[in-house]
């Protein structure tokens, strides 16, 4: 991509006359609509072309109005590839109105030999809003050391922040506390509500040791947990499992039809 392209838009809000409104704009991501019912709506995400280049910038803008519940899913993961140094961009800003739910389960994020990202995710909550969005970076392809990363990551509540995190990630170099040697980073992050408890109770519970393959969970100051899992392997992550004791659906209006605009510059 040589010009920047527009961002890939997902809206789902209450109109004045009480109608909920699904808006959806295509960018280098195009949203689909998987269904819909009330004020929920479940959303593929489904990429438009090969993800990313050298070169390349994806732009999301993810909006949940007051009261309204939204699934994203991803359809396939994202791979960035050897872009022989020159950066590429994946941002994403999420903004939750007051009781507005969004759940996240994105595939993995690989970056390449070579690849050089910058990724920015910066969410807003209202009160009553939560947020369950799943992360998985990986390092490398199979049989490669990996690129660079530069991950940030920010939370911010009515009052003030619920996480402010940054990782710096190369393949070539390990960061001591940081990746430790592995090559996946698997982050599920629930804010707006403390975490149920999961198999053994230990959602809930302090960021100490943690066994050989589990995950370690970090509560956070504001109602809300972090689990993170460090490996080898994506399939051998247990946040899947965390993910569905975590998950949650909020109930929604049935009484209350959606109307998806659908016209220049928005998807069917």
């Amino acid at each position: 991509m040589t010009d920047s392209p527009r961002p890939t838009r997902v809206v789902l809000a209450t109109r004045p006359d009480g109608r909920v409104r699904l808006d959806l704009h295509a960018g280098p991501l195009v949203p689909r609509v998987i269904d819909r019912d009330g004020t929920t709506a479940e959303v593929a995400l489904v990429s438009g072309g090969a993800l990313l280049l050298g070169g390349d910038r994806v732009d999301l803008e993810i909006e949940v109005g007051d009261g309204c519940s939204l699934d994203l899913v991803d359809i396939g993961g994202t791979v960035a590839y050897d872009g022989e140094g020159r950066p590429s961009w994946w941002n994403a800003r999420i903004t939750l109105g007051r009781d507005a739910h969004l759940a996240w389960n994105s595939l993995p994020f690989v970056v390449s030999t070579g690849a050089n990202v910058r990724r920015l995710t910066q969410v807003t909550l209202a009160d009553e809003a939560t947020l369950l969005l799943r992360e998985t970076l990986v390092l490398g392809r199979s049989r490669e050391e990996g690129g660079r990363l530069e991950t940030t990551t920010t939370v911010t509540g009515r009052e003030s922040p619920v996480l402010v995190e940054s990782l710096f990630l190369d393949g070539r170099y390990g960061v001591p506390g940081v990746a430790d040697g592995h090559r996946v980073i698997d982050s599920l992050l629930l804010a707006g509500r403390r975490a149920p408890s999961v198999s053994d109770g230990k959602a809930n519970g302090s960021s100490g040791d943690r066994a050989p393959g589990e995950a370690l969970f970090l509560p956070l100051e504001q109602p809300g947990t972090l689990a993170r899992w460090l490996g080898r392997e994506t399939h051998r992550s247990p946040v899947a499992a965390i993910w569905d004791a975590w998950r949650t659906p909020p109930s929604a209006d049935q009484g209350t039809r959606v109307d998806e605009a659908v016209s220049s510059g928005r998807c069917e």
